[in-house]
């Protein structure tokens, strides 16, 4: 499944990256150490966009993507991306396209986590992975090109995007 953000939607994701970096960096400014070499704004820019783009696919409004704060998933403060069939959802989104499905950290609140390759725009569903299925002790280490520890899966052990919008779809 591919899904297109236009320009109006792209400089939205612009402000929301900005805005999250820079609250993120005044309260733990040891995160700049990130798990990818990529700049920051960057990492944040992708994901705010790859979280409107699945919205977008999903045809629900995006209040999550909004909100802007620190959201600490150690503390219990990181709803997730978007709520969808009363599931929690997180997006990720990587540039590269065979890149990995990663979280850095356990999250309780989330359900379902769903990849997305792309850039600048331009997505594809990549797949998805239940968050009890990511979460083993055999997923955590050290990925390729990271810098940092995480839960990682290739794409090959996803769903692929049928069944992932089959899944969340009651």
């Amino acid at each position: 499944m591919h899904i297109t953000l236009n320009e109006a939607e792209k400089r939205l994701c612009l402000f929301v990256a900005r805005s999250r970096n820079a609250a993120a960096r005044e309260v733990a400014p040891e995160d700049a150490l990130r798990a990818s070499a990529q700049d920051p704004i960057f990492v944040d820019y992708e994901g705010a966009m790859g979280e409107l783009a699945f919205s977008k696919q999903l045809g629900v409004y995006p209040k999550e993507i909004f909100e802007i704060y620190h959201r600490s998933s150690l503390d219990g403060e990181d709803p997730g991306d978007l709520t969808f069939n009363g599931l929690v959802i997180d997006v990720k989104t990587t540039v590269h396209k065979n890149g990995r499905l990663v979280s850095m950290r356990k999250n309780p609140a989330i359900n379902m986590f769903v990849l997305l390759t792309g850039q600048d725009g331009e997505y594809d569903i990549a797949g998805g992975m239940w968050s009890s299925d990511l979460y083993l002790p055999s997923r955590y280490g050290m990925p390729p090109n990271f810098r940092k520890k995480c839960y990682s899966a290739r794409q090959d052990e996803l769903l692929d995007s049928r069944q992932v919008m089959e899944s969340i779809s009651f």
